[in-house]
């Protein structure tokens, strides 16, 4: 597996042959002995952030794409650097810790007690900020019961991190394996469902600049929110929703509709009592935005549920017939 270090040794070698310059000059222009920056580029050794930084503007990469690789190293320093300038990062490592932790029901005070530590510290263990001890992180992976593949991938190279190569973009590629995962039962216990869908996240976010990567993206959101939907972790499923439909460039599209169909199911179910006026407003929106009929007769249907959730029958018989009546227009 290709380590942080490598994996930054690769992304400086590539930005300063993309610019045309040798080592000696790129160098040069950093104010660096031409050997530290060739110690950096064989990986032996890794710059500090602010040596990083003035690389990278060395070797003229731009805001966007200095936040992106330090977003994407997996180092707690680097990931601070990025947050600080609002970028958002690629799902990591400390993802898929919080997702274990919420797969179990446990809360942070819980695994905190458990592991002999203060819960501010796993927080900062699941948002990137540090990294776990190899023998927490042992005992952590046993807690919450993951499997062997998800052990591997948090234990390699002694870091927690999704993303240990970065392949070609092939949005062929990217959508076969989006509807395999998007047919595995959520029930099946032979399949990492949450651990593909960050994988996948983490690498469509290094091509958001291709318009097919960001639907796939958004895609690979929706398919997660309603796979913690089925099991009942709403708050995050609203999240995930949400994180898709901030993306959409059209609000009335399939794909949009969709999003907001389960940002609905989130505002109702997140609350130990379901409060279905709250879906009902979401819906309300979604409702007026739908272009299609698939998209519109899904939406009335849901509206039917939660009329009838909130005792209004009348209601609720009404939003039906018109669900009914919209797929017989259609057919």
């Amino acid at each position: 597996m290709c380590s942080t270090r490598q994996r930054l040794a690769a992304l400086l070698r590539e930005q300063r042959e993309g610019q045309g310059l040798s080592l000696r000059q790129a160098a040069t222009r950093a104010e660096i002995a031409p050997s530290t920056l060739s110690r950096w580029e064989a990986g032996t050794c890794a710059p500090r952030v602010p040596e990083l930084r003035s690389l990278l503007r060395a070797l003229g990469v731009g805001r966007e794409g200095t936040l992106r690789i330090l977003a994407s190293l997996d180092v707690p320093r680097a990931a601070l650097a990025a947050r600080e300038k609002g970028e958002v990062i690629a799902p990591s490592g400390g993802a898929l810790l919080r997702a274990l932790r919420r797969r179990t029901g446990r809360s942070l005070v819980e695994v905190a007690t458990s592991l002999g530590v203060v819960a501010s510290t796993v927080s900062r263990w699941e948002s990137a900020a540090s990294h776990p001890p190899m023998e927490s992180l042992a005992r952590l992976l046993d807690l919450y019961g993951a499997s062997e593949e998800e052990r591997a991938c948090l234990q390699a190279s002694g870091v927690a991190k999704l993303k240990v190569r970065r392949p070609a973009f092939e949005a062929a590629a990217y959508a076969r394996e989006l509807d395999r995962v998007e047919a595995v039962s959520p029930f099946s216990s032979a399949e990492n469902v949450e651990l593909r869908l960050l994988q996948l996240q983490s690498l469509l976010w290094w091509f958001r600049s291709e318009p097919d990567a960001v639907c796939l993206l958004r895609r690979a959101q929706v398919v997660y929110a309603r796979h913690l939907s089925v099991h009942g972790r709403h708050a995050e499923a609203g999240a995930q929703a949400e994180a898709s439909l901030r993306e959409a460039s059209d609000p009335g599209e399939p794909l949009a509709i969709e999003a907001r169909r389960l940002i609905a199911w989130s505002d109702v179910y997140r609350w130990p009592t379901p409060r279905p006026h709250l879906g009902l407003f979401t819906l309300q929106r979604a409702l007026t935005a739908t272009q299609d009929d698939a998209s519109r007769s899904a939406v009335l249907a849901d509206m039917a549920v939660y009329s009838a959730l909130a005792g209004r029958m009348g209601e609720a018989t009404d939003y039906e017939r018109r669900s009914e009546t919209v797929v017989r227009s259609a057919a």
